[in-house]
């Protein structure tokens, strides 16, 4: 209200100004101006009363002498206060009335009596205190009016002006607040009239694209929802032929222990037999398991966590066996207090298989850290993402670092490093499943001898995936 109340002073000012201008040029011309015909009166009346006078002495001097002239001139200077009349010697012409120190002077000759004239001085005391008097009137009436017209565009400038600047200011404020659907309310026929009805309509306009925006958003998670459906069935589809491959030798083996067990009698060889086919029977489970795990249509849940708790707890599951190994587990937060919002179960299971890996590609033991950072990415690599911010967590190990003909195939179904029996190919590629699901990406750097850095990318925010 105070700088709305700014506008309405600054215009009141500008008033009060030019006001005070004209107000202040016409008083002093209508002073002047009185002064001026007060003057010419008071020059007149002198100029006719000293003709008078030299006229009646003139004519006294020549009947009655010049004692009666002179008792006169006396009776006729003490009648006037402000007139002071002086016979004088000299015979001046008649000339006009002048001013001298604060005195109307005027020399008016005798007719009949050479050598000799009439000094009237006349005072303008009189007229400089109407002069003055003028003048304190003209100033208390321009005060009085320009009092009031500052407070009747005081009253006209916040009515017409900041009244309606302060409903749209506070509609403004409305809108950019996120609510779309308010309006000013605002009745009147003039500029800001016609600015409140246009704004009515922006508001609308804008009201009516957030919701075809929403409206969008919500097709194209749906379908981005559906595309990830079917990338996950197509892949299953395309794995098939490897399921076929890889559950085909441990059947064999099944298969063929079985067999030696029925022909074999020692209770030795029956229970080297059975725990075989157990291994394998548990390798095949596992194989089975982690695909229909994958090919399951999952829905991200995403919640509101802290970032220090799901690496911390992702630590606490893996540290026992790291320890073991001689592994030392650190962090590298870039935002320790940072708030996620993720399927916390989900990237648990990432963040586990993916220091699981680095724990073992580390025989000797050594330092593996976890780092975070956030960064916006402006082309994902991930086709069902958009450009926006990114959580980066990075899973570096020390050890025996991965080929480059391998990094090429490490996301690949039923590809591993490890040794034989000693995983199933899967689960790399069902992290970046995963990853995938929530809008994000895997990727790797590796150096042979000198260690991995995996890192998982994920979208900073819900809206982002």
């Amino acid at each position: 209200m105070g700088r709305l109340m700014r506008i309405a002073a600054k215009l009141t000012l500008a008033i009060v100004i030019a006001m005070t201008l004209a107000l202040g040029l016409q008083a002093t011309l209508h002073v002047r101006g009185v002064e001026t015909l007060h003057e010419r009166e008071a020059r007149d009346d002198l100029e006719i009363l000293g003709r008078v006078l030299a006229g009646a002495t003139s004519q006294l001097w020549m009947k009655a002498g010049e004692s009666a002239a002179r008792g006169y001139l006396q009776k006729a200077d003490e009648r006037r206060a402000s007139t002071r009349i002086v016979l004088q010697d000299g015979a001046p012409r008649f000339i006009e009335a002048t001013r001298q120190e604060g005195y109307l002077v005027l020399h008016v000759p005798l007719t009949s009596k050479a050598g000799r004239h009439l000094e009237l001085r006349r005072s303008m005391n009189r007229a400089v205190a109407f002069r003055d008097a003028l003048r304190r009137d003209q100033t208390l009436i321009a005060t009085s009016l320009l009092l009031a017209v500052a407070l009747l565009a005081l009253g006209l400038g916040w009515g017409l002006i900041g009244r309606p600047a302060a409903a749209l200011i506070a509609h403004a404020r409305r809108v950019a607040q996120g609510d779309l659907t308010a309006r000013t309310d605002l009745r009147q026929n003039d500029e800001l009239g016609r600015l409140a009805v246009e704004l009515d309509r922006m508001t609308e306009r804008l009201h009516e694209a957030r919701t075809q925006v929403l409206e969008q958003r919500k097709a194209r998670a749906a379908l981005r929802e559906q595309l990830r459906h079917a990338d996950r069935l197509s892949t299953v589809g395309r794995v098939a032929s490897g399921i076929a491959h890889e559950l085909g030798t441990p059947l064999n083996v099944v298969s063929g222990r079985a067999a030696m067990i029925e022909s074999e009698t020692e209770p030795e060889e029956m229970v080297q037999h059975a725990q075989i086919i157990g291994r394998q029977s548990k390798r095949m489970a596992d194989i089975i398991r982690e695909l229909l795990d994958f090919s399951r249509r999952h829905r991200s849940r995403r919640t509101e966590a802290s970032l220090r708790q799901v690496l911390e707890e992702a630590t606490t599951l893996i540290e026992p066996i790291a320890e073991g190994r001689g592994v030392e587990i650190e962090m590298d937060l870039h935002e320790p207090g940072l708030a996620v919002s993720l399927d916390v179960n989900r990237t648990l299971q990432v963040l586990t298989n993916l220091m699981m890996n680095a724990v073992q590609a580390m025989p000797e033991g050594g330092p593996l850290v976890l780092r975070t950072e956030t960064k916006h990415v402006e082309e994902p690599r991930n086709d069902h993402a958009e450009e926006g911010d990114f959580l980066a967590i990075g899973i570096v190990d020390r050890g025996t670092g991965i080929s480059e003909k391998e990094r090429e195939r490490i996301f690949q179904p039923f590809f591993t490093t490890k040794g034989v029996g000693r995983g199933t190919g899967l689960g790399l590629y069902v992290c970046q499943g995963i990853v995938r699901e929530q809008g994000g990406w895997i990727d790797v750097e590796s150096e042979l001898g000198r260690g991995s850095t995996f890192t998982v990318w994920l979208p900073a925010h819900p809206g982002a995936s």
